[in-house]
């Protein structure tokens, strides 16, 4: 059986960001995959539906991160040299290879004990916090969303004071693609990062700081340099990107329903933060995949070598799987959303990242109760596989 080929719904227009649930079914209508072209990467299936959301994730034999001969899918020939180093990570790997490197970050997760981390993590929510209340607006992604999660992986790497001030805008500027030059800045400034990372790593070698990077260094089988720098960016650039539009778009949602708001401030439970991380899908796409081998996919045959996004937006707002799927439910039970993946790949820092969702959203809120949306329609980022918010004025007193 083969798939109509459309292409419409564009996943990455603000029509689709805004209601996903009216675009997901519209998807659905073409089949459980249908091809779609994508900015930079061409042509690709996409999954509708949680159940084929769900299976391309989990099979890592028949999709594959790379394939012999061919970069990873999204990576240009015309990129420079650094850009390639830092997509040359753990994400783009399969099988020993990306055991590998993912069992040494998580055995250096382990060795944090993420909920031993709220303290801390409240501790840089309350410093950003404290000089907003001289403001009466702000830009929520901006001035919170994107700096609270920088400073936090920045700390959990241990970056040193005389550092982080850099990391931590380095990091705000690779999320920063509002404009065209702006993301041809990002590209061209990776030359930058990888000069400055391995400086970083040079001083970490010579006086080791409590942190995840000196966990990596004293690893039985340590990484080499290039594997450290690309692993830094990873864990920089997924450690607080999915986090930021995951708050902003939180609060955009509690502001938009605000007796699920009181309710769950009220007492907020794991469910909550569940619901939040389905409702905002700040994932919207994984990573693309390459078909090692013709595969047949809930009834529909993907030829080899075909490229394969898989889609968790599609799978979080599939009405064969949630109740209203469009409502945010804070209390929904049960709740199997796709919000950090699943399979081989699935986030590794889904942990920590619940905990900084829940620990911003409740010192956000104790600082400023009377937090209201000064623009109920904001912007997204036009970006397949992201749903991120442009911004986000906020006024933060009545």
């Amino acid at each position: 059986m083969a798939a109509k080929q459309i292409a419409t719904p564009d996943i990455a227009s603000q029509v689709f960001l805004r209601d996903p649930a009216a675009g997901v079914l519209a998807l659905q209508a073409q089949g459980p995959l249908v091809r779609i072209r994508l900015p930079l990467i061409g042509r690709a299936w996409v999954t509708t539906t949680h159940a084929a959301t769900k299976d391309v994730l989990k099979r890592d034999e028949d999709f594959r991160m790379t394939k012999a001969g061919k970069r990873p899918a999204g990576l240009q020939w015309w990129m420079p040299r650094s850009v390639r180093l830092l997509a040359d990570n753990m994400l783009g790997r399969d099988g020993d290879a990306h055991r590998r490197l993912r069992g040494k970050v998580d055995r250096a997760f382990a060795k944090r004990g993420i909920e031993a981390l709220e303290p801390r993590v409240a501790a840089w929510a309350d410093r950003l916090l404290g000089p907003l209340a001289e403001r009466r607006e702000i830009d929520l992604v901006a001035d919170y969303a994107r700096p609270f999660p920088a400073d936090v992986i920045a700390d959990l790497l241990g970056v040193g004071a005389a550092r982080r001030d850099a990391f931590v805008a380095r990091a705000a500027g690779f999320a920063d693609t509002s404009t065209p030059m702006r993301t041809l800045s990002s590209v061209l400034g990776t030359g930058g990062f990888v000069r400055f990372v391995r400086a970083m790593v040079g001083e970490a070698r010579k006086t080791p700081r409590d942190g995840l990077l000196r966990d990596l260094l004293s690893d039985d089988d340590p990484l080499g340099e290039a594997e450290l720098v690309s692993m830094v960016f990873l864990l920089m650039f997924a450690g607080f990107e999915t986090t930021t539009n995951l708050i902003s778009g939180s609060v955009l949602a509690l502001e938009r329903n605000p007796a699920a708001k009181a309710a769950w401030l009220a007492d907020p439970h794991p469910r909550g933060i569940e619901e939040l991380v389905r409702h905002v899908s700040a994932v919207a796409g994984s990573k693309p995949r390459f078909a090692a081998r013709e595969a047949v996919v809930q009834g529909i045959t993907v030829p080899a070598g075909a490229l394969v996004m898989a889609l968790p937006i599609a799978a979080n707002y599939d009405p064969a799987m949630f109740d209203a799927p469009k409502r945010l439910v804070l209390d929904r039970l049960p709740n199997p959303h796709l919000g950090f993946g699943a399979g081989p790949h699935f986030c590794l820092g889904n942990q920590l990242a619940r905990l900084e969702l829940r620990v911003a959203l409740q010192r956000l809120y104790a600082r400023f109760p009377d937090l209201r949306l000064t623009d109920d329609r904001p912007a997204y980022h036009e970006r397949a596989g992201h749903r991120a918010l442009k911004s986000l004025p906020v006024r933060l007193a009545a």
